[in-house]
């Protein structure tokens, strides 16, 4: 069930994703026990339609515990958990709480690279995730810098025609006209 959830998160189906996941961490919580890394993903897609349906006070909670969850699964260099900490920055980011996002995402990038290296796609998608952050703090240079980096593995990973690589291609032009300007 939590697959189908994940599933309607991609489509943006808000409300039937939280519906199926909410079902999935209620079944989890009652087979599993409250400490499995499956309550966890099934707790991550819960956030994450929470978060997209602007319900952030709860999205963070579910977002937290879930993180808590997979760091008493895991410890704390882990890809999972490092993929919990760049989710909820996403939530951090949308509460406006733009330091805990940063050191929640950079923590998250060192982790991917020092476990998966530093051209796996999980890296690209991380630095990304900065250059976004760093653009909405008008650090334009490190957003750019972030933001090539970024391009330079999603290109290598899925190519220049991937959308992925595009949107960050696209958000270069935009910071490298604000860099321009800034100087």
């Amino acid at each position: 069930m939590d697959n189908l959830a994940a599933l309607h998160l991609k489509l943006k189906e808000w409300d039937y994703a939280l519906k199926l996941s909410e079902k999935s961490v209620a079944i989890y919580e009652r087979k599993l026990g409250g400490d499995h890394t499956d309550l966890a993903l099934a707790l991550g897609n819960m956030a994450a339609a929470l978060s997209q349906k602007g319900q952030l006070e709860e999205a963070r909670l579910a977002s937290e515990r879930s993180l808590s969850i997979m760091k008493r699964n895991y410890g704390e260099r882990h890809p999972a958990v490092a993929s919990a900490m760049d989710n909820l920055a996403g939530i951090y980011i949308k509460e406006g709480k733009l330091t805990e996002a940063e050191a929640l995402q950079l923590r998250a990038l060192d982790t991917f690279k020092e476990l998966l290296g530093e051209d796996h796609p999980d890296v690209a998608i991380c630095l990304d995730n900065l250059s976004d952050l760093y653009t909405m703090q008008k650090r334009f240079k490190q957003a750019l810098r972030r933001a090539e980096d970024a391009l330079a593995i999603a290109k290598k990973c899925y190519g220049k025609e991937h959308a992925l690589s595009q949107s960050i291609e696209s958000r270069i032009v935009s910071l490298k006209e604000k860099t321009s300007k800034a100087d």
